[in-house]
């Protein structure tokens, strides 16, 4: 055999024994593992979680039942970096709530966070409520029709408005498909104007398009991600990045990036040189892709064993490799050109696209539902952790 394919071989069978290895990690004392003063009495439904670092600290937006109330609202809380709770806010009425998804405002003046409302039986809304820096409400906006719309993301448009990325069962949706809808509102949340992307009506069907996530590329333009029914695979979905025009929404490039995957609460990031692109092949097998800026693919990893039925979550970390979570909190690190490097599990789960990051001093911060082993209720926390030099199994 040749030597340098030997050499090869051996450095490679090295890399995949050692990832093979628990990756352990531990807490530190003065970053404990936060538990929010809320529960969660039925898991159904709270279908996203969100984290952002934030001026020295964390913000998690989520859903969550307060003690006594009887109904799921949207739950916000800030931490500093150790953990220590600063500040907690609840958001909704006697309809069911879920948070969905935060950014901080332009100027330092507040939040805007992402959510939906549902305003009778199965009929849902997409909800928008805008916030202070304490997490004070200022106002609150429900945007919609019947049947079932959901948001999953947000951002700020440069005019001071908002843009909600989601899905409408409702609009132009007479044969029950669901279609990506993009709400626009104006600085005070009154809804401005609609768009809505899709497939065509196929054999009198029209098929399923899902919309999790926008960014705002640096060239002032849009950036999607949705994922769309195959017409030729029942059952099976196409993830699409959709760069869109900064003024109009006209779509200036569409590219297909995994196909015939699950349709889940897929995950992207924007890289200084194109974006990377996370989703479910399998309910146990992540996808991660790597393309250029304009959607062309470079490369593509998968991982294999992560229970990630119901989401994902990638988040690029200081050495340029990144973290990956999964919804049923795998978390998984790897290198730059996303070659799986450790990972561990956590029991617990992980329902949203912005659940997983890396803080300025290298420690990884996560955030998901845990059951109390005492009381068999659902918490929403918050974990910090860092490679353990230790070599011992995280405790949490």
């Amino acid at each position: 055999m040749n030597l340098s394919i030997l050499r090869n071989f051996i450095i490679l069978l090295a890399i995949l024994l050692v990832s093979c290895e628990p990756w352990n990690l531990e807490k530190r004392p003065d970053h404990d593992f936060i538990t929010f003063e809320t529960t969660i009495q039925d898991n159904a439904d709270k279908e996203a979680w969100g984290i952002l670092y934030d001026q020295g600290g964390y913000i998690v937006v989520g859903t969550s039942e307060e003690t006594g109330s009887g109904n799921p609202d949207v739950y916000l809380v800030k931490v500093d970096e150790t953990g220590t709770k600063q500040w907690h806010s609840s958001f909704g009425d006697s309809d069911p709530e879920q948070g969905t998804a935060i950014i901080p405002l332009s100027g330092n003046q507040g939040y805007a966070l992402a959510g939906n409302k549902n305003v009778s039986s199965t009929d849902w809304q997409l909800y928008l409520v805008k916030t202070d820096l304490q997490g004070s409400k200022i106002w609150e906006e429900k945007y919609g029709w019947i049947k079932e719309d959901k948001a999953f993301s947000l951002i700020q448009h440069q005019d001071g408005g908002f843009l909600l990325v989601g899905y409408s069962l409702t609009w132009e949706s007479a044969n029950l498909g669901t279609e990506t809808v993009i709400y626009k509102t104006l600085a005070d949340g009154t809804e401005q104007t609609r768009y809505h992307f899709g497939n065509p009506v196929e054999n009198g069907d029209d098929l399923d398009d899902f919309g999790y996530s926008i960014i705002s590329s640096g060239d002032g333009h849009f950036i999607i991600l949705t994922t769309y029914e195959d017409k030729n695979y029942s059952g099976l979905y196409n993830i699409h990045l959709i760069k869109l025009d900064g003024s109009s929404l006209s779509v200036l490039w569409d590219q297909t990036i995994i196909e015939n995957c699950f349709p889940i609460n897929a995950s992207f990031i924007e890289l200084t040189d194109g974006y990377a692109v996370l989703g479910a092949l399998t309910a146990n097998k992540l996808s991660l892709v790597r393309t250029d800026l304009t959607g062309a693919s470079q490369w593509e990893r998968s991982y294999d064993n992560c229970e990630c039925s119901k989401g994902a979550s990638v988040y690029q970390t200081q050495d340029y490799g990144f973290l990956i979570l999964s919804s049923g909190m795998t978390l998984i690190r790897t290198d730059a050109s996303g070659l799986e490097l450790e990972r561990t599990d956590f029991d617990g789960e992980a329902l949203g696209n912005r659940c997983v990051m890396q803080a300025s001093d290298g420690g990884y911060v996560f955030t998901g539902v845990f059951e109390n082993s005492s009381t068999g209720t659902k918490e929403l926390k918050i974990v910090k952790m860092y490679p353990d030099i230790k070599n011992s199994a995280p405790d949490l």
